[in-house]
């Protein structure tokens, strides 16, 4: 074992001016601090020069994007991450050739340098005790009330037992490590431990396949609106689009590479969320093989291993009750990150490995498919694939760089730079030339980033970093990366250097995800870089304490603050395991036909009136991609998923098209479909109902041609608020209208009530606030009398009720509410009802006017005026 180590050439302290390891660590913490202390300074000049005029952004955004309120631009942020990854390996640089020169004084004084390296490791653990302490994590529990950071770690051994026992049983197994260490390497002892270790990966990468499939039974809007944000594009490019053509998608060109596999073994909810699983697993093993390769320690490698999979993917779906304010009942299905995100990096990561340790025979026949591999990830997914690229293209040139031979190092570069460029020319060139094959056109490249820039540019739906956080210590790892490439830069590099170097630009790259959604627990998807530095680091002290016998105290300190997160991580996998196990089992297993029963109705009802890879609009929020794949059917419009629809230009496609198509169009009533109010009154005066399913009228089949319906109300100059609605009412919310009444106003509607939905507290059309309380107005059900209304306003401190509107189930029913300083009139199909005083003004709600789903009728006009 001991034999596994004699590459760690850091920790014999081989070094060309002295061998004194205590002094390359001090230098070394030195560094860091250094760095750290100039990034800070970074920052802060950054937050006070760089002031951009957030409010003029987004008043220019709003007119061109559907959601309003879920934009928060952080140009500031942005900058400030940006240049920091920018400038990081440049401040090492600096600050670690600064203190080089100290080198001699640092070796005359050795306790300087041990004394610079306890403060080093005080300082850190001080720090983690205030980090530790924040209230940070931005969910609540059943009482509303927002818990600490301990959600965090709640499921994770050490917080979830007793800490002391838990560390007792740590640094016993610690000893075991070294007690294994220390004992005679024999092929029975790898053997067992080989077994051992692929028995339990095997386990673990069995259970995240099993818990990647997808059943019709989890239709919940959260579940289905993630899956459909990845499901809608492969359905449309299966059914003969060309991505980049006539779809696109926010998570990149993935249905490009897996249309072919589908072409072969067909298409199904469960065929996609089944090959999700399989290369999301796919993702994990070569991660532990990449590990396994690189540290040549099966304990080390397998604890690692373990610790990222529990942190990276199982710490935030755990299927067992907990003290956490979340209980985990149903799965977690974030496709977009795992597999999309992560495949590629994975692939890369392990040839990466592959490339470093192989001979220069093997690392000719690597080196195009790493370099082939790289750029087809940038064309998989654009986030991550593009940081890959350039952390595999980075890495090359750090490996290419020799001090001694400038020539040889620009002949290398040059190679390296061939390769990675021809590549990244072939994969373009191949993806243009199927495109236009397939579609007849060539594909417009400039709209792959558009949603990069609806997020990390406009902003969307972005939270704000805390200062002390999680996030410092993952940062840390990659800053310490960072000062290790720089100390092995004019030596001969070892072959897991250049791996550090990719880890290190990998790592810092992936973090720009978490930077812009800064949610606590998305800091799970972006660490698995920094675990796994954590690992080859903790190894490589594992060998220097093992040679040195632990004559080197710092080591031994360092070890164990590495080792004790590892283990914690690790043995929290273990303990999971069969409860991991015996949930995703049995939901990949089980059915639950009642469950799926409703969605597989309106399935089996779209299947039953259009014929299969037939043409069809359907309008359906986030369940549009499973009634797509169910019948391969073909969306003849030219737009994106709705759970990718952001710009009112795409709205206005759908009202061109519905005006003029002679397709069949379905309209699922389950979810509010975007911008429902333009819609809905488009639906209502093109097209007819032609059959609905349930007595719930959730799934309507339209079919186009029906000539406009007349407006029967007024739309003239004095009008703040208007919506003809036909006769098609099924959900009305205009997210434009926020309006702002005066004094005096009119309310004019035409309704009629059903007798059959009639209920008590029904509202018929409403503007409330959840921010600003008794503000706005609103028509509601009011006493014993089913069919009475009452219409009231707020005034900011009560809602101000008038008379009872008795409103008619057998003629539809003309309103007209008129509001003035001092009194308010209604009339019922002219005939006045009753007046009564006002007692206040009425306080304007920052709310939307809409009109209730669940109203018991139909409102078919409503007309505001001043």
């Amino acid at each position: 074992m001991v034999n596994n180590y004699k590459d760690a050439d850091v920790w014999k302290g081989t070094d060309s001016d002295n061998n004194d390891l205590r002094t390359n660590l001090a230098i070394g913490t030195l560094t860091l601090y250094i760095s750290i202390l100039f990034l800070y300074i970074l920052n802060c000049i950054i937050c006070e020069n760089y002031r951009p005029d957030i409010g003029a952004a987004l008043n220019q955004l709003r007119p061109l994007v559907i959601p309003q309120g879920y934009f928060a631009p952080e140009p500031v942020e942005r900058m400030q991450c940006l240049l920091s990854i920018f400038c990081s390996p440049i401040f090492i640089y600096i600050a670690y050739n600064w203190m080089d020169k100290k080198r001699n004084v640092l070796c005359k004084k050795p306790f300087l340098a041990l004394g610079i390296n306890i403060i080093g490791v005080i300082v850190f653990i001080i720090y983690t005790y205030i980090v530790l302490k924040q209230n940070l994590l931005y969910v609540t529990d059943a009482n509303g009330k927002i818990p600490t950071n301990a959600y965090f770690f709640s499921n994770d051994l050490i917080c979830k037992f007793n800490f002391v026992l838990v560390i007792l049983f740590y640094s016993v197994t610690i000893i075991g490590f070294f007690l294994y260490a220390k004992s005679k390497e024999t092929f029975l002892k790898k053997l067992v431990v080989s077994i051992i270790a692929y028995g339990i990966v095997s386990v673990v990468i069995l259970n995240i396949v099993l818990y990647d499939v997808f059943h019709l039974a989890v239709t919940e809007w959260g579940r289905t609106m993630e899956t459909n944000a990845l499901f809608y594009s492969v359905t449309q490019v299966y059914a003969g689009k060309s991505l980049l053509v006539d779809v696109n998608s926010q998570y990149g060109l993935f249905a490009w590479f897996l249309c072919p596999l589908y072409k072969l073994i067909g298409l199904s909810t469960f065929k996609f969320t089944f090959t999700m699983g399989i290369l999301n697993a796919s993702s994990f093993l070569l991660i532990y093989l990449g590990l396994k390769k690189i540290m040549r320690n099966d304990l080390f490698s397998l604890i690692t291993f373990l610790c990222l999979v529990f942190w990276q993917f199982w710490q935030t779906r755990l299927p067992c009750p907990s003290s956490t304010p979340i209980y985990i009942s149903t799965p977690i299905y974030i496709y977009q990150y795992w597999p999309i995100r992560l495949l590629f990096p994975s692939i890369v990561f392990f040839l990466m490995v592959i490339y470093q340790t192989g001979t220069q025979n093997n690392k000719r026949v690597i080196l195009p498919i790493l370099s082939l591999t790289s750029a087809f990830g940038i064309f998989w997914n654009l986030d991550s694939g593009i940081v890959a690229y350039g952390a595999v293209f980075i890495a090359f040139l750090y490996s290419a760089f020799d001090a001694s031979s400038i020539k040889n190092s620009i002949k290398k570069c040059l190679i390296y730079s061939a390769w990675m460029l021809g590549a990244l020319l072939f994969v373009t060139a191949l993806f243009f030339l199927s495109t236009k094959i397939k579609s007849g056109f060539w594909p417009d490249l400039k709209h792959y980033s558009d949603f990069q820039g609806i997020f990390y540019v406009s902003g969307f739906y972005m939270l704000v970093m805390c200062a002390i956080h999680f996030w410092n210590f993952t940062v840390l790892l990659y800053l310490i990366a960072g000062v290790y490439c720089v100390y092995n830069l004019r030596k001969k590099h070892t072959e897991d250097t250049p791996i550090i170097a990719f880890l290190f630009i990998l790592g810092f790259g992936l973090f720009i995800y978490f930077t812009g959604r800064s949610y606590d627990t998305n800091l799970n998807s972006v660490m698995y870089p920094a675990i796994i530095l954590l690992g080859i680091f903790c190894n490589k002290l594992f060998s220097g304490i093992i040679i040195r016998k632990f004559r080197f105290p710092e080591s031994v300190i360092l070890f164990f603050i590495s080792v004790l997160f590892l283990s914690d991580g690790a043995f929290s996998m273990l303990y999971y395991i069969p409860s991991i196990h015996s949930y995703a089992s049995n939901r990949a297993f089980s059915r639950f036909p009642e469950n799926e029963k409703v969605l597989k109705q309106r399935m089996d009802f779209i299947a039953d009136n259009i014929h299969k890879k037939d043409t069809v609009l359907i309008l359906a929020r986030d369940y549009e991609s499973y009634y797509y794949a169910s019948g391969e059917y073909y969306n003849p419009l030219r737009v994106v998923g709705s759970t990718e629809l952001f710009f009112r230009t795409e709205i206005y496609q759908f009202v061109d098209f519905i005006k003029n198509t002679k397709y069949p169009i379905f309209y699922d009533a389950t979810l509010p479909w975007i911008h429902i109010d333009t819609i809905l009154n488009t639906l209502s005066k093109y097209t007819t109902i032609q059959k609905e399913i349930g007595p719930d009228h959730s799934l309507v089949l339209l079919k186009p041609g029906k000539k406009p319906s007349p407006d029967r109300l007024t739309n003239d100059s004095s009008t703040i608020y208007y919506n003809n609605l036909g006769d098609f009412n099924r959900y009305s919310i205009n997210q434009d209208w926020v309006i702002k009444l005066p004094e005096n106003f009119m309310i004019e509607l035409l309704v009629s009530l059903d007798s059959a939905k009639l209920n008590g507290g029904n509202i018929m059309f409403a503007d409330t606030s959840n921010t600003a309380l008794s503000s706005g107005l609103r028509m509601v059900q009011s006493g014993n009398d089913l069919t009475q209304y009452v219409f009231s306003y707020g005034d900011g401190i009560g809602w101000d009720s008038s008379l009872p509107c008795r409103l008619s189930c057998s003629t539809e029913n003309h309103i007209i509410i008129k509001v003035q300083k001092s009194t308010i009139n209604i009339y019922n199909n002219n005939n006045l009802l009753g007046a009564t005083g006002t007692k206040a003004p009425i306080k304007n709600s920052d709310g939307v006017i809409y009109i209730n789903h669940y109203f018991a009728g139909t409102v078919r006009e409503l007309k505001i005026s001043k």
